[in-house]
């Protein structure tokens, strides 16, 4: 949206932690948006790309401002130092990186690199962007000296001019498993800090009174993860009552929004999320953990329950508290598009920024 208001945006990228996600990128950037796709084919310098260095240079030199979307990668070190002798001044986004959760994977590994490198790279920053108030008291409690924050809530947009009856008679046709019963949706990677298991547990317990109700499951994850995943459902006898629809894009991914009573994410660690904006402006309650960050957005809109994440019972109670209850869970739903069609869209996001953007250059 930067680019429809008039700003020449520049994107460099590389391949050095996927292929995959660099061909997301390239299919979803506008003509208008000029991409640097960078591939890592210098092994022995950390990955980097054999382009990266007259790239950089290049790009940091024609630019006003720079903004760096990760951590623990080898370019931030010498965009800090291109800003630097260019008189440049960046932000940077770190999407949940220091929070403790993030911090204690490879943990050692992290932490000399942070002490050698990546300290200095974040204190040169102008402002560190966070998606959420709660982003930035995990990163500030664990980690000295950042630059000061601006709080940047990432968005969504939502088909919310279609109707959903064509998008849930499209989601019930491929998976028609699906009718005849109410849908709780888990719309997510497959991996063990989204906290699929944790749902899987309860969901015996709410089939005992609840027989018509299914889970389904969109998204994907590595093979060993999905077989974990499998081998549970079936120790719980769950196979006539989960889904594992896999990954979902475009109106099959809105018809399952559209078909659910529920949205659920019961996360161990969740920067933002934007499926919980997604669900929201969809007019779904969501069920989320309260280590998914936007669960401070659920609660201020009243669009859901926020459940205490070391509390096994309080997944079951939320979900079993709106099935009972469809017109309370109802009412969250109107509550929570409300709350995301005015501050958790993309539009939104993008005045956040540019309000940053105003006051970093107003400082230069």
């Amino acid at each position: 949206m930067l680019a429809e208001r008039g700003w020449e945006i520049t994107i460099l990228t590389t391949d050095l932690y996927g292929a995959e996600e660099r061909d997301e990128i390239a299919a979803a950037v506008p003509p208008s948006v000029e991409l640097e796709l960078l591939t890592a084919d210098r092994p022995a310098l950390l990955g980097l790309s054999s382009r990266a260095g007259a790239v950089l240079a290049r790009t940091v030199a024609a630019s006003d401002l720079v903004q760096v979307h990760t951590l623990w990668h080898p370019f931030f070190a010498p965009t800090r130092r291109l800003c630097h002798r260019h008189g440049k001044p960046y932000v940077v986004m770190p999407h949940g990186m220091l929070d403790p959760y993030s911090l204690g994977v490879h943990r050692l590994r992290k932490a000399l690199y942070l002490a050698l490198v990546e300290k200095r790279n974040l204190r040169g920053a102008a402002r560190t962007l966070y998606t959420t108030d709660e982003e930035r008291a995990l990163a500030e409690a664990n980690v000295s000296g950042l630059a000061p924050a601006a709080i940047v809530p990432l968005g969504s947009d939502a088909p919310h001019d279609l109707d959903p009856t064509p998008l849930r008679a499209g989601f019930l046709n491929r998976f028609p498993s699906t009718r005849n019963r109410r849908c709780l949706l888990f719309l997510s990677r497959i991996h063990p800090k989204k906290g699929l298991d944790r749902l899987l547990d309860v969901m015996p317990r709410l089939l005992e009174r609840r027989p018509d109700i299914m889970l389904v499951v969109a998204g994907s994850g590595e093979a060993g993860h999905m077989a974990a995943t499998r081998r549970q459902i079936e120790s719980l006898g769950l196979a006539g009552s989960v889904l594992l629809c896999g990954r979902l894009a475009g109106d099959l991914k809105w018809g399952a929004y559209a078909t659910a009573e529920i949205f659920v994410l019961p996360s161990r660690q969740e920067n933002f999320g934007l499926v919980v904006a997604e669900a929201m402006q969809m007019s779904l309650p969501v069920v989320v953990s309260d280590r998914v960050n936007s669960h401070v957005y659920v609660a201020r809109a009243q669009a859901g329950v926020v459940c205490d994440c070391a509390d096994s019972g309080a997944l079951h109670r939320a979900l079993a508290d709106l099935l009972d209850e469809p017109s309370t869970a109802a009412r969250m739903g109107a509550r929570g598009r409300s709350f995301a069609v005015r501050e958790l869209t993309w539009g939104a996001s993008t005045d956040r920024l540019e309000s940053c953007y105003a006051e970093v250059l107003g400082d230069c």
